[in-house]
């Protein structure tokens, strides 16, 4: 969501951003080069018996780590005790372990803002496309990119709908790189 959000300033306030970076995500006319996601069969049926929260703070906790797992891929190494502890600090940020439901109030269908209004945009932008996202694949990361008249995409083999560290070195550095290019 938050990927959709970031691109209205880039939009609309092009004067306050030097850059923008957006990952794992669509554009605002939630198009794509064709790829639909590949969410089906077990992995989807996964993904729904996860929706339900959990009892407890440890249940919930539980929960959360296998929905990582299955947003991940199965190329990159799963750190379990990575996605715990990321976890584990947004419960004590939230001062509940009651999961947020904003993710899922937002449908995949175009939003009032579209291709037009990025066509328009002039913010330098980084799109980081996951090769195995889910949620995205990587026709509409491809899409974005190519909505936008300054964007360099970024597609990471492997990489699911989540941010590993085994990724995080690259993505730093194409991040560093872009900003370095749009002082």
């Amino acid at each position: 969501m938050g990927g959709l959000i970031g691109q209205l300033p880039a939009v609309d306030h092009a004067d306050r951003l030097r850059s923008v970076t957006l990952t794992h995500t669509g554009a605002l006319d939630m198009g794509t080069t064709g790829e639909a996601p590949a969410l089906e069969g077990e992995r989807l049926e996964r993904l729904i018996a996860l929706a339900v929260p959990g009892a407890d703070e440890e249940s919930e906790l539980a929960r959360r780590v296998a929905l990582w797992r299955e947003m991940h891929g199965d190329v990159l190494p799963f750190d379990e005790a990575e996605y715990r502890r990321l976890e584990e600090r947004a419960v004590a940020h939230a001062g509940t372990f009651a999961p947020s439901t904003a993710h899922i109030r937002l449908g995949a269908e175009p939003l009032p803002r579209g291709a037009d209004d990025l066509r328009r945009a002039t913010t330098p932008t980084l799109v980081v496309q996951g090769g195995l996202d889910p949620f995205y694949p990587p026709g509409f990361g491809r899409h974005l990119a190519a909505l936008l008249p300054d964007a360099t995409l970024l597609e990471i083999p492997g990489m699911g709908h989540a941010l590993p560290a085994a990724v995080h070195h690259t993505i730093a550095d194409a991040i560093l790189d872009h900003i370095r290019r749009h002082p």
